[in-house]
């Protein structure tokens, strides 16, 4: 099927492969090198490859699956099952907006991420059928699980904060393999829009609507028998921990102070430059 694909991309004359080249020898490196990046004005990252391991950079087994399976599970059902394009997603966007529904999203975690590492954000025909194209290619050559573990340590969880080590400290103040269920669900929450469902955080308390998509991550999660009913049920009694954190109003404060003249972004690269994680550099 994912042949079939390529084949069509091709044909229709908008992605010569030549003009891939650099990009499918960038995706060549990634099966042992790492990303890393820099903010602009914006705080907005542009990525980088490199072969030594940044601080803020995890494993996947170094990642609590409540994490992982919960953004999965929330960002793209069927990942462990499509070759990078989900048809079945795409088709069915097409369909609503066609019976008069907005247009949204299909895409999967992989093109995400592609789009994030090689592409712009910008909406059209032509940088979607390279986003295809490249994600095919990716898939080809690279596990799922190496896909998702790229994916989690590039994306951004809240306005200038990227990588799930840093949100995991950011926001839980503990490592992501200690992640519990009901925080990786946060987290999943987050990432379709990560400055408004981020807010949460500043205000220390989770809204009514935001409750409702958090308990809808952990219904699926408990339906793809990623946690049990029981740990469903204790995930949805418990409170996260900045809902009534006692240092809450000060954090919030020292992320807008003009007083002390800390932005956000600079609060936030307090936690990116963390010395207490090992840096490592791989061989060719």
């Amino acid at each position: 099927m994912f042949r079939a694909i390529l084949v069509i991309s091709l044909f229709i004359g908008c992605l010569p492969i030549y003009l891939e080249i650099d990009n499918v020898f960038s995706l060549s490196k990634l099966d042992k090198g790492f990303i890393t990046y820099t903010l602009d004005k914006d705080a907005q990252a542009k990525y980088h490859f490199t072969k030594t391991q940044p601080k803020s950079w995890v494993s996947l087994n170094e990642i609590s699956p409540n994490a992982y399976y919960a953004i999965q599970i929330n960002e793209d059902w069927n990942f462990f099952e499509h070759h990078g394009v989900d048809l079945t997603q795409v088709g069915s966007a097409l369909y609503d907006y066609f019976q008069g529904a907005k247009l949204r999203g299909a895409s999967t975690i992989s093109q995400q991420f592609i789009k994030n590492y090689l592409l712009t954000s910008k909406r059209n025909i032509l940088r979607k059928i390279r986003e295809f194209y490249l994600t095919l290619i990716m898939e080809q050559n690279l596990s799922k699980e190496r896909i998702l573990e790229l994916y989690l340590n590039t994306i951004e969880y809240g306005p200038g904060l990227y990588g799930i080590l840093n949100a995991s400290k950011f926001y839980f103040k503990k490592l992501p393999k200690d992640l519990l269920p009901e925080e990786g669900a946060f987290l999943a929450l987050i990432l379709p829009n990560p400055a408004v469902f981020s807010r949460s955080f500043y205000e220390k308390k989770i809204s009514q609507g935001a409750k409702k998509e958090i308990q809808n991550v952990l219904h699926k999660m408990a339906i793809m028998k990623y946690i049990t009913k029981q740990e469903k049920f204790l995930a949805s009694t418990r409170q996260l921990s900045f809902e009534d954190q006692e240092d809450a109003d000060h954090i919030t404060e020292s992320l807008s102070s003009p007083v002390r003249g800390t932005t956000k972004a600079q609060e936030i690269e307090f936690y990116n430059n963390d010395d207490d994680y090992i840096v490592e550099t791989i061989d060719d």
